[in-house]
């Protein structure tokens, strides 16, 4: 039952190249012209569904636009990066992590007391 399908398609395929080959020597001309119209045809309708369905798509696309635009802007503010610069140092022993404290950052100390305690209520 499964065979069935498989057996319908290679014949249909045999039977086409069959009258390709008999086309091909009894009428040259004929078979090229009837090819072209067929890639003219073809190519007609898939630049209509490109132009319909897939273009309007890409440009309603305006985040990669936007970034595109950055990208050039900051190439033209700042230079391309020069990758020749950037090495890779040797590889050297582990450091240890350590634990700095943040001396930028301060306690401000006000009076809590006096303020109403929102989340109680």
């Amino acid at each position: 039952m499964r065979n069935i399908p498989f057996i319908l398609l290679c014949s249909i395929i045999v039977l086409a190249g069959f009258g390709l080959a008999i086309q091909l020597f009894s009428e040259p001309i004929q078979l090229v012209t009837s090819l072209l119209k067929i890639l003219i045809v073809a190519g007609l309708l898939f630049a209509i569904v490109y132009f319909l369905f897939f273009r309007s798509k890409q440009q309603t696309n305006t985040s990669s636009k936007k970034y595109k635009q950055a990208v050039k802007q900051s190439q033209k503010k700042y230079g391309k990066p020069n990758l020749q610069h950037v090495s890779k140092k040797p590889t050297q022993a582990p450091k240890r992590n350590i634990k700095r404290k943040a001396t930028h950052l301060r306690v401000i100390e006000g009076n809590k007391s006096k303020k109403d305690d929102h989340a109680s209520n």
